[in-house]
């Protein structure tokens, strides 16, 4: 694995989807590197596992729409199956918005490709009957629900191997390896280096960092949220589907017998800092106590954290590097990585074969790009 064509740093969603997708081009050595012991064990595995198709910007309302199209039939996918059977479970996903955010939702919907139907407040309550208030704006959507992230994750892994990509974990990269204004390989924490025509940055909450110090002006700003599942409880039916109220910034959905629920917290994070904090996840409950009705106080069974990823304008990083050649991005998935990782890595390979669409486009990366530092 001295030299490769491609090197991908970072095997979480972000990763596996572009090297399983670029494997398919026949000739191209592809090596993907992933710093701890499995891949997939980061963000990606730490996520709250919700497939949602539907926001305020239509560019990713389009992106989740073609990424739970891949779930939902992994096995058509070509030229290769992914998997043999559904990586979603379609529950549905109430959406409850209060007058600030309903204008914008209701905007989105204008498209009339989103899959979803508006309610009346009747029908709202016989659908969510757990959930206190009828909202300004309520929306279902069917066809959402509950990703198979496991199923999904070790997928791509047997994929990306089968097809030939020299896959290492624990090898930690600690610096691009930088000629010139072109990157060629990288640095890892043993010493080694590894040389590459094209570095694909998809290390999700370090990409940021590992691109700053190569010189790189892209920036990304890594956050940390908590996830908390209840303990099993009589009243929690299996059937409700995803509960996220848009303004409560709260979602909730059933697992195992309880309840995954997220307080929608979002504070700055060193990814390597990322630990719980009780201050914070106290509201997680709080909060369910006002969103749900008839449910009262739940026993925590699980609590933990995760990096999300975000950019300035809410869009991910997906293409070069405005200042430096051989440097790829698809980074800053800001907690939609599960949705939209099949159809980002299908549009990071399409971009490395020289074929980049409307979409990656609109995701080039040079828009996050710092302003050079102007003399004085």
């Amino acid at each position: 694995m001295e030299r490769v064509d491609v090197l991908v740093v970072g095997g979480g969603i972000a990763g596996l989807a572009s090297a399983w997708w670029l494997a398919r081009t026949p000739g191209l050595r592809i090596a993907l590197l992933e710093r701890a012991p499995r891949c997939g064990t980061g963000s990606s595995g730490r996520s709250a596992a919700i497939l949602r198709t539907f926001g305020t910007d239509p560019l990713l309302n389009a992106l989740a729409r073609a990424g739970a199209a891949h779930l939902r039939r992994p096995g058509a996918l070509a030229p290769g199956a992914l998997a043999p059977s559904a990586l979603v479970e379609e529950s549905g996903l109430a959406l409850g918005a209060g007058a600030r955010a309903a204008a914008g939702l209701r905007a989105a919907l204008a498209d009339g490709q989103h899959g979803g139907r508006e309610l009346a407040p009747a029908a709202w309550r016989a659908l969510v009957p757990h959930s206190t208030g009828t909202p300004e704006l309520a929306l279902h959507f069917p066809g959402d629900g509950r990703i198979d992230v496991d199923g999904l994750l070790s997928a791509l892994e047997r994929g990306v191997r089968a097809a030939g990509v020299e896959l290492a974990t624990g090898c930690e990269v600690r610096e691009l390896l930088r000629a010139g204004a072109r990157i060629e390989g990288v640095r890892l924490a043993d010493g080694r280096e590894l040389r590459a025509e094209t570095v694909v940055l998809a290390a999700g909450g370090w990409a940021g960092a590992l691109g700053a110090r190569a010189g790189s002006r892209v920036e990304l700003r890594p956050t940390r949220r908590h996830l908390m599942v209840s303990a099993p409880d009589a009243r929690v039916s299996a059937r409700w589907p995803v509960l996220w109220l848009e303004e409560q910034g709260f979602y909730c959905r059933p697992e195992l017998g309880g309840l995954l629920l997220c307080a929608c917290d979002t504070s700055d994070v060193a990814p390597d800092a990322c630990a719980v904090d009780m201050t914070v996840a106290a509201e997680i409950p709080a909060r369910a106590a006002r969103a749900l009705l008839g449910v009262g106080a739940l026993e925590r069974a699980r609590l933990w954290c995760g990096v999300r990823t975000l950019t300035a304008d809410g869009r991910f990083a997906l293409g070069p590097d405005p200042d430096l050649a051989g440097l790829v991005w698809v980074a800053g998935l800001g907690g939609h990585g599960m949705t939209v990782g099949l159809e980002l890595g299908r549009l990071a390979a399409e971009l490395l074969r020289g074929r980049a669409g409307a979409e990656a486009r609109a995701l080039d990366p040079a828009r996050l790009a710092r302003a050079p530092a102007t003399a004085v």
